[in-house]
């Protein structure tokens, strides 16, 4: 409690919100999750495996954003993004198989 806190020398250092030079872009982040997760999970309450699969989807979803404003000619290329920053690329991204066509898909996947 506060008196056990107080007795180990705990200083609290709170952070303005919306500050960045604070923290507030992170606390902004965290923000975002939590209102993601409570968004997919409303009452329910998952497995850890589970809850570890949409956090990391949280994740993928967070680190894809765009940190630019997207240029709406194709040439330009993809938004820059945190994933771009961590892993040079997407994280989210349908790779594009040049062997694969419309005639192929139908015969595997049977035409309907």
């Amino acid at each position: 409690t506060t008196k056990q806190l107080s007795d180990q020398k705990v200083e609290w250092r709170f952070i303005p919100k919306r500050a960045p030079w604070y923290g507030g872009f992170w606390e902004r982040l965290v923000g975002m999750t939590k209102e993601a997760l409570s968004k997919i999970l409303g009452r329910t309450k998952p497995t850890l495996s589970a809850f570890r699969a949409l956090v990391a989807d949280a994740e993928t979803v967070l680190n894809d954003r765009p940190l630019e404003n997207p240029s709406s000619v194709v040439s330009d290329g993809e938004s820059l993004s945190p994933a771009h920053l961590m892993y040079g690329r997407r994280l989210n991204t349908l790779h594009s198989n040049e062997e694969i066509n419309d005639e192929k898909l139908d015969s595997t996947y049977g035409e309907r």
